[in-house]
C-alpha cells in the first residue's frame, strides 16, 4: 500500500471558503489511509495510523493559522492495527455514583 503524507483542509472564515489545496501536517509523517480530525475549542487534534508498523499516532496544534504544531508522538500503549483511526471529544458531566 502506498505510503501517504497527513494532510489537512482548511476553511477561510472571512470569505467561507475551504482552500484551494491539502496541506501537510509538518513532520513528514507517512499513513496508508485516512487520518482523523477532532477540534476542541482552539485545539486541533490530528490522528493517524504509521505507515510502517500500524501504530497509532497524534499531533496537535491551537496555532490559528495551522503553521505551529506540536510534533507527532505515539499514543500510550504501543497498540498495533490495520485500520484508520477515529477521534471524538467527550465530557463527563455531573457527578458518578450519586
Amino acid at each position: 500500500m502506498a505510503n501517504l503524507q497527513c494532510c489537512y483542509g482548511a476553511n477561510r472564515n472571512d470569505k467561507q471558503q475551504w482552500l484551494s489545496k491539502w496541506i501537510p501536517v509538518p513532520g513528514g509523517f507517512g499513513t496508508t489511509g485516512f487520518s482523523a480530525v477532532t477540534i476542541d475549542g482552539n485545539t486541533v487534534y490530528v490522528a493517524a495510523r504509521k505507515a510502517d508498523d500500524g501504530t497509532i499516532w497524534l499531533d496537535q496544534t491551537n496555532d490559528v493559522s495551522l503553521q505551529q504544531w506540536a510534533g507527532w508522538s505515539q499514543i500510550p500503549g504501543g497498540g498495533v492495527t490495520e485500520f484508520s483511526p477515529a477521534s471524538a471529544i467527550t465530557r463527563l458531566v455531573g457527578s458518578v455514583g450519586r
